[in-house]
């Protein structure tokens, strides 16, 4: 069935762009649009296949949708997805969702959703992404910013934690309120207001405002390889960041495939940081 997909069709500009993109005004010549315009007509059928993949997420603020890459290239061949998934895959996965999000939300697909079902950002979960596996040691400063996925042991997890997403602040001269979004988690205040041309510097910061998702840490350590040259050498740790439904999906002692985003790579130990 061919749906007819929910976008301002007087702007040309789809309803996601502002949930997936909110700090970026859209424009035609943007890449991520360029991506999105080519993945909405492969998606456009798939609205079926993409609601048994919804995992509903109410509690969390996000809905997950898990896909296969094998699914992903049957159901929705784009050559333009893979070149962006290897160049700048937190704008690829974000264009994929975004896309998915107009085909699920649209009137058409609601009979295969469940009732009430808020129409929130999806974050899409890729499984299975075989050029991106590696082995632990493999992981190199030209890995950052990939996507990799490697298999390990779970060896250290940390306690459940709150990571702030945003939070606004009010300028202690116009009274004005500033909404802004820490990236990473990392505390960012705004350093001067602009306002109605106020140009203060000074900020009270609305804590019963702030944003935050669940956000979980663990250290996962190479299998033991049957390598004579690796033969007595300190297995090598990496550690992995989870966030909102991936938290406490893991237990010390399993044996677990992570596929995630490298943010950084530590000279301490071995480790690196991967966000999975």
């Amino acid at each position: 069935m061919q749906l007819a997909l929910t976008a301002n069709r007087e702007v040309g500009v789809p309803r996601s762009w502002s949930l997936y993109f909110p700090e970026d005004e859209h424009t035609a010549e943007d890449r991520r649009a360029v991506l999105l315009q080519d993945l909405l007509p492969r998606l456009a059928s798939q609205a079926e296949w993409l609601a048994d993949r919804l995992r509903p997420g109410q509690a969390t603020g996000r809905h997950c949708l898990l896909i296969s890459f094998d699914e992903m290239q049957s159901n929705c061949a784009s050559s333009e997805l893979l070149i962006a998934l290897d160049l700048q895959p937190v704008e690829a996965l974000a264009c994929l969702g975004a896309a998915a999000h107009e085909v699920l939300f649209s009137p058409q697909a609601k009979l295969f959703l469940p009732d009430n079902l808020e129409p929130l950002k999806l974050v899409v979960r890729l499984e299975g992404y075989p050029s991106s596996l590696r082995h632990i040691r493999q992981l190199k400063s030209s890995s950052i910013g990939k996507v990799v996925s490697v298999k390990g042991t779970v060896v250290r997890i940390s306690a459940v934690k709150p990571l702030i997403q945003s939070m606004i602040f009010t300028c202690t001269r116009c009274g004005g309120d500033l909404e802004v979004r820490f990236i990473e988690g990392i505390y960012n205040p705004p350093t001067s207001c602009g306002l109605d041309g106020c140009r203060s510097k000074s900020f009270k910061p609305q804590k019963n405002s702030a944003q935050s998702i669940d956000w979980q840490k663990i250290r996962i350590q190479e299998l033991s390889q049957a390598d004579k040259e690796e033969a007595g050498r300190v297995p090598r740790t990496l550690e992995v960041e989870l966030t909102r439904d991936l938290v406490d999906s893991c237990s010390a002692g399993d044996v677990v495939t992570a596929l995630g985003i490298v943010k950084v790579l530590s000279t301490d130990a071995g480790a690196g940081k991967l966000l999975a």
